[in-house]
């Protein structure tokens, strides 16, 4: 399935399946560009990439709860090496009530690398008892090495559009989960953090929520020394959508039981006295 699909799979699968949980977030039109700080110095602005790597994982999963016992069934996809810049990957997992699929093509020298995740968490039937979830973890989901030329800028830039929904929100019980994270961070040769970018979308559990946003997304430095530098970049992933009927512990039901049992003694207690 080629990876420009993918958003129209998750929007037909949601409305199909009634999905109540759902999480799509697409970072696009990824690259870089180079800004000369000295341009009498006849030194070209250059970069040299090296190797890039990639590390996705997504699961999904159903859950059957009927206290004091659950027992949880589920699946996975785990995808990870060399990404050749310009190619194009795409994984899916499925199980039943939840799927889950990531995505990576384009190059970051054209300014084309696009990196999209998508995830369906729902319950057809409205069950006290059945959940299911969807995550994407990816740590890194990307990471390229790079060499920067003397005295050279450096911008790192895309489109990041996210979209988060909670369809059913809160039914009875049952409350629907849905947020999304990530983060961007630029290393150097020793590992120290030179700069950071970070985002993060979260809706309110158990409500009818959606949240759409598009920006800009990215960062930049400058090697302001006479001598070439060396960085890694490298972007991670947290996403989930879940529906679920919170569980209470083992030992809640029979504290239950045993307070009602206490509260029926005393009345009774109350009643004998009484007479």
């Amino acid at each position: 399935m080629d990876i420009m699909a993918l958003g129209a799979v998750a929007a037909a699968s949601a409305n199909m399946a009634r999905a109540d949980a759902t999480f799509d977030v697409r970072l696009k039109d990824f690259g870089y560009r180079l800004i000369d700080l000295r341009p009498d110095d006849g030194i070209a602005p250059a970069l040299a990439l090296g190797p890039n790597f990639y590390n996705l994982r997504a699961d999904v999963g159903s859950d059957s709860c009927m206290p004091p016992y659950c027992s949880a069934q589920g699946s996975y996809v785990h995808k990870g090496g060399q990404f050749d810049d310009g190619g194009s990957l795409f994984r899916e997992v499925d199980f039943p009530y939840a799927e889950a699929a990531f995505g990576i093509s384009g190059a970051l020298a054209s300014h084309s690398l696009e990196i999209h995740a998508q995830g369906v968490a729902r319950n057809t039937r409205a069950s006290r008892v059945l959940s299911s979830r969807a995550t994407l973890t990816g740590t890194p989901a990307y990471r390229v090495a790079f060499t920067v030329t003397p005295f050279t800028e450096v911008v790192w830039s895309g489109t990041l559009l996210v979209d988060l929904a909670q369809t059913l929100g809160r039914r009875g019980a049952r409350v629907e989960v849905a947020d999304a994270e990530g983060r961007m961070l630029l290393t150097d040769e020793a590992g120290e953090t030179v700069e950071q970018a970070f985002f993060g979308h979260y809706l309110t559990p158990g409500q009818v929520d959606r949240r759409s946003g598009m920006q800009d997304f990215g960062l930049g430095f400058a090697n302001a020394g006479a001598q070439s530098r060396q960085f890694t970049l490298e972007t991670r992933f947290d996403l989930q959508g879940e529906s679920l009927f919170p569980v209470p512990e083992p030992g809640t039901n029979w504290l239950m039981l045993g307070g009602l049992g206490l509260l029926a003694g005393v009345a009774g207690a109350r009643r004998r006295g009484s007479a």
